[in-house]
C-alpha cells in the first residue's frame, strides 16, 4: 500500500477514498484504543468505542483545520466520544436487598441512623461527576 503525506492522507479520506481511510485508522486506532481501554470495563466495548470514535473522526474530518497536531485532534475525537459512552452506560450501584432502617430511636443524630441502603440511594442522586469514587462505596456495604 502507497504510503500518503498526512495532507493527501486526509485529502483522500475526504474523497471517501478505502485505502485511505483505513491506512488512517491503521496509523492511529492503537494510540486511540488505549484511550478507550482505561474508560470502558472490558476489551469489547473499548473496540465498540474505537469504532464509533473512527466514524467521528471520518464524519468531521472537513473540520479539521490542519492547524495544530493532527493526532491531538484525533484524540481530542476520541476522548469525547469515549466520556459520551461512559455516560450513556454508566450504572449507578445496586441498591439490592439492602435493608432500610426508619426507626431513629435510639441514635444521636441522623447522620448515625443512616444505613447503607440510604447512603447509597444518596450517592445515587449525585451528579454523575461526582460518582467516581462510588466503587468504594459499594464495596464497604
Amino acid at each position: 500500500m502507497k504510503e500518503y503525506s498526512k495532507k493527501e492522507l486526509i485529502k483522500r479520506c475526504l474523497k471517501g477514498k478505502p485505502d485511505a481511510q483505513r491506512m488512517l485508522y491503521d496509523k492511529h486506532s492503537s494510540m486511540v484504543y488505549a484511550i478507550f481501554f482505561r474508560y470502558s470495563k472490558n476489551a469489547e466495548d473499548a473496540y465498540d468505542i474505537l469504532q464509533e470514535s473512527f466514524i467521528n473522526v471520518f464524519k468531521y474530518l472537513k473540520n479539521y483545520k490542519s492547524e495544530g497536531s493532527f493526532e491531538g485532534w484525533i484524540r481530542k475525537i476520541s476522548v469525547n466520544c469515549a466520556i459520551r459512552h461512559y455516560h450513556t452506560t454508566m450504572k449507578r450501584i445496586d441498591t439490592g436487598d439492602l435493608e432500610v432502617n426508619t426507626d431513629l430511636s435510639g441514635y444521636s443524630n441522623v447522620i448515625d441512623a443512616l444505613n447503607a441502603q440510604e447512603l447509597l440511594e444518596m450517592i445515587n442522586k449525585l451528579p454523575d461527576g461526582y460518582l467516581s469514587g462510588t466503587r468504594i462505596w459499594s464495596k464497604l456495604f
